[in-house]
């Protein structure tokens, strides 16, 4: 399964997503309009069985092509969806820290995860700045929510809530019911404790490149 915690550790994922954001979003300045199809998304997710966070960005992109896919559609009570985004995606992309590391850090690494994913950020809440997204953001979870519901066959669908538990999934899915309990991590949490670490790394990648440069030169 891919999703947001283990995307913030691939430069290649982030490359990709890049391409499809100006593929897709027609409001951002790089908008290509150029067709992304099934081939360019299975760079990414072929050899996943599920996906989540940001692919669900994409969702109607994928819906087209992926049209045998079941769709879980977690339902999520908005105020707490909200902070959850503005606290753990929101904050981690915009600021002064997010701005040195979107600005300085990054290009010298030849990462573009943090201009990708705010693009995907924009594209997705229809904006151009971040106060506008979270402006947009409540309207655009209503509007997502329905989106998903008319373009997916019923049959193809689950409206899940968590606090269901193992057994409507599993019936969903097809699959026995695990001998566990259903699991409530912090997913929230753990996205701003691995962007940090990640930021971190970034950090001393930086700091210790012209050091090793200098290094070798001295040696020499």
């Amino acid at each position: 399964m891919l999703d947001g915690v283990d995307a913030v550790d691939s430069p290649t994922d982030w490359q990709i997503f890049d391409k499809a954001a100006d593929a897709t979003f027609a409001n951002l300045p790089t908008y290509t309009g150029k067709a992304f199809t099934r081939d360019d998304w299975d760079q990414l997710f072929g050899p996943c069985e599920a996906v989540t966070d940001v692919a669900s960005m994409f969702a109607p992109q994928l819906i087209e092509a992926y049209p045998e896919a079941k769709i879980v559609l977690v339902r999520r009570d908005i105020e707490r969806w909200y902070k959850s985004l503005d606290e753990s995606v929101l904050k981690a992309l915009w600021g002064p820290v997010p701005e040195f590391f979107v600005s300085y850090v990054e290009p010298l690494l030849g990462s573009v995860a943090g201009p990708a994913n705010r693009k995907i950020m924009y594209g997705f809440f229809g904006a151009l700045d971040v106060e506008t997204i979270r402006a947009n953001a409540r309207d655009k979870y209503r509007q997502h929510y329905e989106q998903i519901k008319e373009k997916v066959p019923a049959e193809n669908l689950l409206e899940f809530n968590l606090a269901d538990g193992w057994e409507p999934l599993c019936k969903f899915l097809g699959k026995e019911v695990p001998d566990m309990p259903f699991p409530h991590a912090n997913e929230a949490a753990a996205l701003r404790q691995k962007i940090v670490r990640k930021q971190m790394t970034m950090l001393q990648s930086v700091v210790f490149a012209p050091a090793r440069f200098a290094a070798r030169l001295i040696g020499w």
